[in-house]
């Protein structure tokens, strides 16, 4: 919230971009480690923009809580790829449907000045409903791991 305090109080698009830039150097471990560059600029900007600020702006903890869970839950490089690479279909997905930065600044802008939950949560529809689909995504094939493991040392491991 903090940040997001001081960001309403910028006046210029540059002091807002040295804020973005800080942003951009404060990059998850796992990506770097997991993906090339290539792939890493590809999607970051979409993801960056759209993800990370819904992310920020929840109400409510449960559906980021759920997305994070699901990614603590993965042990190895190969099945934490499997979800990431659903993570790349639905930012492609995004970036087609966001068709310049303009439109995209101005949406971010406006969200910023929003002053009632009732209105964010308007602006938040469409950015809601691709959360969804890439939570049931990401969750389905975090399920079909843990179940196919739970099957694996429970099931019939038993009698």
């Amino acid at each position: 919230m903090m940040m997001h305090d001081a960001e309403r109080m910028m006046k210029t698009n540059s002091a807002r971009n040295m804020m973005h830039d800080a942003e951009r150097m404060m990059m998850h471990d796992t990506e770097r480690m997991m993906m090339n560059n290539a792939e890493r600029i590809m999607i970051h900007d979409t993801e960056r923009i759209m993800m990370h600020d819904a992310e920020r702006k929840m109400m409510n903890n449960v559906a980021r809580n759920m997305m994070h869970d699901a990614e603590r839950m993965m042990k190895n490089n190969a099945e934490r790829n499997k979800m990431h690479d659903a993570e790349r279909i639905i930012m492609h997905g995004a970036e087609r449907m966001m068709m310049h930065d303009t439109e995209r600044i101005l949406m971010h802008d406006a969200e910023r000045m929003m002053k009632t939950n009732a209105a964010r949560n308007r602006m938040h529809d469409a950015e809601r409903m691709m959360m969804n689909n890439a939570e049931k995504m990401m969750m389905n094939i975090a399920e079909r791991i843990m179940n196919h493991d739970a099957d694996r040392m429970m099931m019939h491991g038993g009698s």
